[in-house]
């Protein structure tokens, strides 16, 4: 199946999935059909909390995701690509807007999993040393990345 490297939106979603069909056909004629619901990623825990459905790429949990550094927080997500690496990125400064995504490819990861086969995952990180206020945490396989904000105190 194509990967489509789509992620739920900046919230807590619902599991949010988009319908794929395939055919298999010789000279104009089916000879095999099938449905296939491809769900968006998304993160299920961030620390302390946890969504009713899923937080999406974007998601601001700075007001309620509060950590100081070395803290151990937990991670979980679903709908990842199957059997994949999932690496865990932290920003490293000060945020001041966003991270870019250059800025993103060079930072070393600080965990990384590896996805279930039907894409789940769960690890935890130790936040590193960092100057208080908020800070970005990527989430990402091989085809898409899904960025969280949380408060460093």
């Amino acid at each position: 199946m194509p990967d489509l490297r789509k992620s739920v939106g900046a919230y807590d979603s619902s599991e949010i999935y988009t319908a794929l069909s395939f055919r298999t056909d010789v000279a104009g004629t089916a000879y095999a059909y099938i449905d296939y619901n491809q769900y968006l990623r998304g993160i299920k825990r961030v620390g302390n909390q946890i969504a009713s459905g899923l937080f999406g790429n974007g998601t601001n949990l700075a007001s309620s995701v509060v950590v100081e550094s070395g803290d151990t927080i937990a991670l979980s997500g679903k709908w990842f690509h199957s059997n994949d690496v999932i690496y865990v990125k932290w920003d490293g400064v000060p945020v001041v807007g966003t991270v870019t995504s250059e800025e993103w490819l060079g930072i070393s990861p600080l965990n990384s999993t590896i996805a279930s086969s039907l894409g789940s995952f769960e690890t935890t990180v130790i936040i590193p040393e960092a100057d208080p206020g908020e800070h970005y945490i990527a989430i990402e396989d091989s085809e898409t990345r899904v960025i969280i904000k949380i408060l460093v105190a």
